[in-house]
């Protein structure tokens, strides 16, 4: 049975060396990782106003544990993505935020189509995480998470192949890339907006 003190966030980890106090047996590096980015993530939260910051939590909570997922099984599970889709619904209809509806279902017909076409190069569940990205941007900046998104795709998974982790046609968990690129752009995608618009204006 784990004391409290063996159940503290991170510290505990580096306490006990990364090893069980009872058995002696390894602790998954995934825990303190976890830890630490969604502790890294809550702390910016802070800094956004009602109701945004709750918001932004219940999105993080959820996207840590879809991600997690996607990468361990390459599956993002219904109980997990339709809870989350309906939660920021209410969430945004509640503060009248009507208009980022229709990114979200912009996003989800985007990749319904791409889903369509080339079924082995997303599951339903990226789909349906990519409508759950939509409620939680701006329309306006949906374009910069396309592609903000795709090119980190890009670089992820011709890393991972020049490092000899996949092949050509293994498939990527997108899920933790789509999260890490709605995270750039939640941030820093006004900028982004910005520069695009004095390349081209």
């Amino acid at each position: 049975r784990l004391a409290p003190w063996d159940l503290i966030p991170i510290l505990s980890y580096l306490f006990l060396q990364g090893k069980c106090r009872y058995c002696g047996e390894p602790i998954s590096w995934q825990y303190p990782v976890v830890e630490t980015i969604t502790g890294s993530l809550f702390a910016v939260a802070s800094f956004l106003p009602l109701p945004e910051m709750i918001f932004f939590i219940i999105f993080v909570c959820f996207s840590m544990a879809i991600s997690w997922i996607d990468l361990e099984t390459m599956l993002i599970p219904e109980v997990l993505i339709l809870p989350l889709i309906a939660v920021l619904i209410l969430s945004r209809t509640y503060t009248y935020q009507w208009f980022i509806l229709t990114g979200a279902i912009a996003l989800f017909l985007i990749h319904l189509i791409i889903h369509l076409i080339v079924p082995d190069g997303f599951g339903m569940g990226d789909v349906f995480y990519a409508a759950a990205v939509g409620l939680m941007l701006p329309p306006h900046l949906l374009l910069v998470w396309f592609v903000t998104t795709y090119a980190l795709g890009t670089i992820v998974g011709l890393g991972l192949i020049a490092l000899n982790k996949m092949g050509r046609k293994t498939p990527l968990p997108f899920a933790p890339i789509m999260f890490a690129g709605t995270l750039i752009t939640y941030f820093l995608g006004s900028y982004i907006y910005n520069w695009y618009l004095t390349l081209f204006l």
